[in-house]
């Protein structure tokens, strides 16, 4: 039997499927497990995708579609050759994923292929519900393969997983009722999305979040001071307030162990 590590999980694993999962304090645990583990977790393209899940993200009229990562395809954009990007990342030892290499540019594609591909990844909640690339509010009639697709559908979580035919039929069910966008962000070329109406290209994303987590924290931070302010003022004048309480307590007991012994004195002179 062979023992694998965390060191043996591929970068696309930790970049599609644990960013969206992982806090800033579980990244840091983390990067402390092993140089790998650091390696990764320390990589602009992994901080650029924790970031933007700080930032709202918009889909508009020219964001370029361009699928999940195993059907992504770049091109060089000197002689127009089309690769697979999941291939130059294994030729070249890369690990390119929401960004093309230099000097090639993202191939746009048409929201289907990543229905009817087998290598895509697109993941559907189970058969009752419609995947994840269709807007639920956008499209809130849209129905689930298992009720178009009567016949041949398979129990499973990925599109993928169901045959040629059913995801064919499911297509043109779609296309007939109007849909053609892809709602998913994470299937565009990131820099066509619109983040808080700003366009957004950091050198350096771990520190740019590090920045906006900090100023995020600050701004929650100040009603907190504010309020633990009231409340120890609060607590000063209930303090003080004791203090008043306590010297009172202090002359009645005075006062009784005086009139104590002034009985005692009168107890002996009745001897």
């Amino acid at each position: 039997m062979v023992n694998k590590s965390l060191n043996d999980i591929p970068y696309e694993v930790y970049f599609e499927n644990f960013i969206p999962v992982l806090e800033i304090k579980e990244i840091g645990i983390l990067s402390m497990v092993s140089p790998t583990l650091n390696t990764i977790l320390s990589n602009n393209e992994f901080w650029k995708q924790i970031y933007f899940k700080t930032t709202k993200k918009k889909i508009v009229e020219t964001s370029v579609h361009i699928g999940p990562y195993s059907l992504r395809q770049i091109k060089n954009k000197r002689n127009g050759v089309i690769t697979p990007l999941k291939l130059y990342n294994n030729l070249n030892k890369t690990k390119y994923i929401n960004t093309a290499p230099e000097g090639y540019e993202f191939v746009k594609t048409d929201m289907f292929l990543g229905l009817l591909d087998r290598t895509s990844d697109i993941f559907y909640d189970s058969i009752h519900c419609m995947p994840c690339c269709i807007s639920k509010f956008r499209y809130p009639d849209i129905k689930s393969i298992k009720h178009v697709c009567s016949n041949g559908i398979t129990n499973h979580y990925y599109l993928n997983e169901q045959s040629y035919e059913v995801r064919q039929k499911y297509v043109e069910y779609l296309k007939d009722k109007g849909v053609f966008t892809c709602s998913c962000t994470n299937h565009y070329d990131e820099t066509t999305l619109e983040y808080d109406g700003i366009k957004i290209d950091f050198k350096d994303f771990k520190n740019r979040t590090i920045k906006k987590l900090r100023t995020v924290n600050k701004r929650k931070l100040k009603p907190i001071e504010a309020k633990f302010g009231r409340k120890k003022l609060q607590v000063q004048k209930l303090r003080d307030k004791l203090k008043d309480v306590e010297k009172e307590e202090n002359k009645l007991l005075e006062d009784v162990d005086k009139y104590k012994g002034l009985d005692i004195k009168f107890k002996d002179a009745l001897k």
